[in-house]
């Protein structure tokens, strides 16, 4: 595995300055000077353009990822949990393929056996956490049209009592906690 890079081998603080400016659309000259006044001057004018462009191949590839998803959504924005859920699958299946043939200093990307079983259990736990949303939503839904049915039918009898009759308002709150929502006092 190729040796960390002097930006990389930087505090956090100055290789977010970096990636801050670079995305506000400052030059490799201005950032390298902005760097220099902060009194980093271990790094080059080559490293750090070398480190530019991974910065800026990243942030292709993260805006070819939000124009994808935003082309899904209105794709299939009103499809069913289930098979988003597939989809998301296919494009972590996709990454990882794409993760296997990538370069990096000439050289391929090697997963090891512990990359590839973390690949797989985060792969496998997204898919059972995304099971587990589509479930509990099932059941609040229905549970909430149960509720809704239980209080129609209170208010049916309160209506068929007629409008002369005059509920006892404590007996109905008592009904509605019992029969509607299950609290029993």
């Amino acid at each position: 595995m190729a040796r960390p890079s002097k930006i990389d081998r930087l505090p956090g603080e100055f290789r977010e300055a970096i990636g801050r400016l670079r995305e506000q659309g400052h030059t490799i000259d201005e950032i390298l000077a902005h760097l220099r006044s902060l009194g980093v001057d271990t790094i080059s004018r080559t490293g750090l353009g070398e480190h530019v462009q991974k910065l800026d191949a990243i942030g292709e590839r993260i805006r070819q990822s939000r124009a994808m998803a935003r082309e899904l959504v209105e794709r299939y924005g009103e499809a069913g949990e289930d098979r988003l859920a597939r989809l998301n699958i296919e494009l972590l299946h996709d990454l990882v393929f794409r993760l296997q043939t990538a370069v990096v200093d000439g050289e391929p990307v090697q997963l090891s056996t512990l990359d590839a079983q973390r690949l797989s259990a985060t792969l496998r736990n997204a898919q059972t956490s995304a099971r587990a949303d589509i479930d509990l939503a099932r059941a609040k839904k229905v549970w909430a049209d149960e509720q809704k049915k239980k209080l129609a039918a209170v208010e049916a009898e309160i209506e068929a009592a007629g409008p002369d009759a005059k509920p006892d308002p404590a007996a109905v709150l008592k009904r509605i906690r019992e029969d509607v929502y299950g609290i029993f006092t």
